[in-house]
């Protein structure tokens, strides 16, 4: 396998007033100021929207390195409407709470998961909620073929060194990042606690493309 090189997409957030619907993000740019070290700092909680800009590789190319996206930090309520399959979240990184990560959401909570790397190009099977028959995951937005931690999962949701089953537990999320051979995520880090999930990445600076016209989707195995 490929040598894991680690191209982190961290955010850059930019501090913006409360706005009570989705405007032109280049009116959200006015007045704003970048913070320092490629690193968000926490807004406060009145705010709704946010312009953070992606610092990295690991959602390539649906959100290249530089892009400018709209957070929706009220797109999800815990207990009523929870993030979804496909869904691109922005989180809190798991090893530093200062910085946050974007993240695709690949699994949800009930079900079970197992990503197979013996396969060419590898395969992500569900079982939804535990239910029924394992279906393959289809991603058309990948770049490339992955070679670089193909196997899941271990006892807490991390690669493995071979395809084995895991149920995501309750309240907690498997993300990756679509970049799969330049990205940490669920397979180094395990599971995302739904309150670690900040706001859901809505839109793009400067693009008139609908950002979820490629969704993933399961078809039977």
């Amino acid at each position: 396998a490929a040598a894991f090189l680690w191209r982190e997409a961290t955010m850059t957030a930019v501090r913006l007033q409360l706005f009570a619907v989705v405007v032109p993000a280049m009116l959200l740019l006015c007045g704003c100021a970048t913070e320092g070290q490629g690193y968000p700092t926490a807004l406060p909680s009145a705010n709704v929207f946010q312009v953070v800009r992606i610092d990295g590789e690991s959602m390539v190319p649906t959100l290249p390195n530089g892009t400018l996206a709209l957070a929706d930090r009220e797109a999800y309520e815990i207990g009523i409407n929870g993030p979804k399959r496909g869904d691109i979240v922005l989180m809190k990184s798991p090893n530093d709470p200062s910085q946050e990560f974007v993240k695709r959401v690949i699994a949800l909570p009930g079900d079970v998961i197992e990503i197979d790397g013996t396969l060419t190009p590898p395969q992500v099977m569900i079982q939804q909620a535990g239910q029924g028959a394992f279906q393959v995951l289809h991603e058309s937005y990948l770049p490339e073929t992955w070679t670089v931690l193909d196997n899941c999962c271990s006892s807490n949701g991390e690669a493995s060194s071979a395809p084995e089953p895991f149920t995501v537990p309750s309240g907690e999320y498997f993300v990756l990042g679509d970049n799969r051979n330049f990205s940490s995520d669920s397979r180094v880090f395990g599971l995302v606690p739904v309150a670690d999930i900040l706001a859901q990445i809505v839109g793009v600076q400067g693009s008139t493309r609908e950002l979820y016209i490629d969704r993933p989707i399961l078809k039977p195995a």
